[in-house]
């Protein structure tokens, strides 16, 4: 994966307390607390996703997956 688990808990962190503060001026302080650990949930998964993704568009390949390329490369060269 990309990055640590503290990208997850800082985006949790920041989507909580945003959230917190502005339900907090219009509702009772359970219900912005309820609405903040939502958020926190949520974009404490889409963090992990995007990191997920990030993950599979930078891996590099194996070693054996490289070697098969080459091998095939070649099979294809002596066919042509």
């Amino acid at each position: 994966m990309i990055g640590s688990h503290k990208w997850n808990v800082s985006s949790g962190t920041l989507a909580f307390i945003l959230t917190f503060l502005l339900s907090s001026t219009a509702n009772p302080w359970e219900t912005s607390l309820f609405r903040g650990g939502i958020y926190f949930i949520t974009f404490f998964f889409i963090a992990y996703l995007f990191r997920l993704i990030g993950y599979f568009i930078v891996k590099k390949p194996k070693k054996s997956e490289i070697e098969r390329a080459d091998q095939v490369g070649e099979q294809e060269k002596r066919i042509q």
